[in-house]
């Protein structure tokens, strides 16, 4: 195999970030285009702020986004911090941070649907509870208490089971529900 002598000759996710010209480092492609005009590894890879010796934080947001079979952001809500760990160049500071960000995100979604949100069909109680529930590896009871118009007044867990199945009884949901009153 021969060798590179001239770093410029190496696959931007093998080169140090410091030796990347400024329009291809994510930090100033942030500053000078926005943060809309990245792609997910450059994003991630701001967030993670280093590699390690012969991959770049580019190159390892690469393989976060890709591990575990997941494919994509949404996989890292679905990804184990140990799962992440698994990767080489993660340590458990950076799969905390990957973990706390992707949280972050699903809390950020949830609000923002939450404001605007009015209760009219089951398909909406569906579509609201999804980016929740998908992630979960076991069933939950979430009681949901809207007013008369059908806007959300309150929302909590009052049961969480196995795999398959989850059970309460009717003064957990009711107790829930009066609290909402």
């Amino acid at each position: 195999m021969k060798r590179l002598n001239n770093s410029n000759e190496l696959p931007i996710n093998k080169r140090n970030i410091k030796s990347l010209p400024n329009m291809d480092r994510p930090d100033e492609r942030l500053i000078k285009y926005g943060a809309d005009n990245l792609r997910d590894e450059e994003l991630l890879a701001i967030i993670i702020r280093c590699g390690f010796r012969g991959e770049n934080s580019i190159g390892l947001a690469k393989s976060i986004i890709e591990c575990g079979g997941y494919k994509g952001l949404v996989g890292l809500c679905q990804v184990s911090t140990k799962e992440l760990m698994g990767i080489r160049g993660v340590g458990v500071v950076k799969a905390v941070q990957i973990k706390a960000v992707a949280e972050l995100t699903r809390r950020i979604a949830k609000r923002t649907a939450k404001e605007q949100l009015i209760i009219d069909s089951p398909k909406t109680v569906a579509d609201y509870f999804m980016e929740d529930m998908r992630h979960r590896d076991k069933e939950c009871l979430t009681v949901l208490c809207l007013d008369g118009k059908g806007a959300i007044i309150g929302e909590k867990i009052v049961s969480i089971g196995t795999v398959n199945s989850s059970m309460a009884s009717p003064r957990e949901v009711f107790i829930e529900a009066l609290k909402n009153k």
